[in-house]
């Protein structure tokens, strides 16, 4: 949790050549923190702790994902 806030105020909020690069991290960990998650309340059975948020990360990280590709014109 420490390196993602360092990153959002050392990388992101100022000026970085690799922000981008940290920005896409973040939503591939979130991405594969939900699916995980997700994973692991199926073959539990029932529910695994964070499967409850699991889902939010999950679109938080689609709409980041998303965003993220339109910015830079891979998306039309």
């Amino acid at each position: 949790m420490l390196f993602g806030v360092w990153s959002y105020f050392a990388r992101i909020r100022r000026p970085h050549p690799r922000e981008r690069a940290y920005v896409w991290f973040w939503t591939v960990l979130e991405a594969g923190n939900g699916t995980g998650l997700i994973v692991l309340a199926i073959a539990n059975g029932g529910y695994f702790p964070g499967a409850a948020t699991a889902p939010l990360l999950l679109a938080l990280s689609c709409y980041l994902g998303v965003g993220l590709m339109r910015r830079t014109g891979d998306v039309h």
